[in-house]
């Protein structure tokens, strides 16, 4: 397994965390429930867990490439920061909501947002 621990560390780290620091408790899941796609987001309403993400807290980014790739990563553009995110579900369908502080800024290319929930290691974005 030597090199592909992926995220392991920070699962450890968030699990010991939780466990000697301690959290709020989980919010408890909501009942399923069918969403309709292109109507009102008021039918989101009610939909738990509700995740409501701190504003403001992204920095501008600027730091050496990774490995060899060389020169300078920098973003500054703050665009698409996640403000409001839930998940429902019903018993044929899982169902996101995602809604940006700001209004969506489009990438340049076509999975530009990308949920990646197929849950094959193989078939993810560089193995994630």
């Amino acid at each position: 397994m030597a090199g592909e621990h992926g995220d392991n560390y920070c699962y450890q780290l968030v699990h010991y965390i939780r466990r000697f620091q301690g959290m709020e408790s989980l919010e408890a899941l909501s009942p399923p429930k069918t969403i309709i796609i292109n109507q009102d987001f008021a039918q989101c309403h009610g939909v738990a867990p509700f995740y409501l993400d701190d504003l403001f807290d992204i920095p501008s980014r600027s730091h050496p490439r990774y490995g060899n790739q060389g020169g300078q990563f920098t973003d500054t553009t703050e665009r698409n920061h996640l403000a409001v995110m839930q998940v429902a579900r019903d018993t044929k369908f899982v169902y996101f909501y995602a809604r940006a502080r700001e209004p969506w800024v489009k990438g340049n290319v076509f999975n530009w947002i990308l949920l990646n929930i197929d849950n094959s290691y193989e078939a993810g974005w560089r193995r994630f």
